[in-house]
């Protein structure tokens, strides 16, 4: 999909032409979309940071997922 498309492109662009060895990306727990798309793109789950985020009043969880320019690599040849 589009989420999934657009994603690829930051992270193509965050290694290629900003030459990052890390790339880390939060959301809400709740959020499953999020959580498909990062994992469709090849990001690792790392961790979830409680009650890390306040939106409309509340505190709210976040899952934290990443993926090291090695892994990219890794993955394309695969």
């Amino acid at each position: 999909g589009f989420a999934t498309e657009a994603l690829n492109t930051i992270i193509k662009y965050g290694f290629n032409k900003l030459d990052l060895s890390r790339i880390e990306a939060r959301f809400i727990a709740e959020n499953t979309a999020s959580a498909a798309v990062m994992k469709k793109c090849g990001m690792s789950f790392e961790g979830i940071s409680k009650k890390s985020l306040i939106a409309d009043l509340d505190f709210w969880s976040t899952h934290i997922k990443d993926m090291q320019k090695i892994e990219r690599k890794e993955n394309k040849t695969k």
